[in-house]
């Protein structure tokens, strides 16, 4: 699926047409042109979408913060942090967040060696998975509404059917989370620490 394919999604929930390209001059295109990649980075940064999600050292800077030990420089593709962690610990995706705060494209946390665990600026189409095409292109006809039909009920609507979308993904989560800790008891026999969300690409523990 490419981009054009996902804007004529958006639009099909508009009762709009399809367009061919995003230089065809058209109302529909002009909209696309203007909502597109901005919406697309709105809905990355609403979620900790997987196939979207990168793990990376943190490069440090020689500037000493006033009030954390350390500043590092954050990826130039970063949208969402989602954890921060030291580079000999495992990441698991709901536990072991250290304290930070970003000013400007600086991080600032007290871990050493730190490793950063986000959401990138994924423009790839085809690593889009189904539930994101879903939010994406209900978001996008929210934006592009008022443009193309003069309705603000319909960006209303639109608007709540994304914000549904996404409040699913969060349950869907939840609810995995919540199966891996019922249903592995193997884990806990164990004594396992790791789970199969583990992003350490060190880690070397399977089920």
């Amino acid at each position: 699926m490419d981009n054009i394919e996902i804007i004529n999604i958006a639009l099909s929930h508009l009762g709009a047409g399809n367009i061919q390209n995003l230089t065809e001059g058209s109302n529909e295109s002009k909209a696309a042109n203007v909502y597109y990649d901005i919406t697309r980075r709105a809905v990355l940064q609403k979620y900790n979408w997987s196939f979207a999600t990168k793990v990376e050292s943190l490069a440090l800077l020689t500037e000493q913060p006033r009030d954390f030990a350390f500043a590092y420089q954050l990826p130039t593709d970063m949208v969402k942090v989602i954890n921060i962690v030291p580079e000999t610990e495992h990441y698991y995706p709901k536990g072991n967040s250290s304290a930070f705060e970003i000013r400007g494209t600086q991080l600032l946390t007290d871990v050493e060696d730190a490793n950063i665990v986000y959401v990138y600026d994924d423009e790839d189409t085809n690593t889009f998975d189904d539930m994101f095409i879903n939010a994406f292109s209900h978001y996008l006809a929210s934006q592009m509404a008022i443009r193309i039909t003069k309705d603000r009920d319909l960006q209303v609507t639109e608007l709540e059917i994304y914000n549904s979308i996404i409040s699913e993904a969060g349950a869907s989560t939840l609810n995995q989370d919540k199966e891996r800790k019922d249903e592995n008891p193997y884990v806990t026999a164990r004594g396992a620490t790791c789970t199969d969300n583990c992003f350490d690409v060190n880690c070397n523990y399977t089920y």
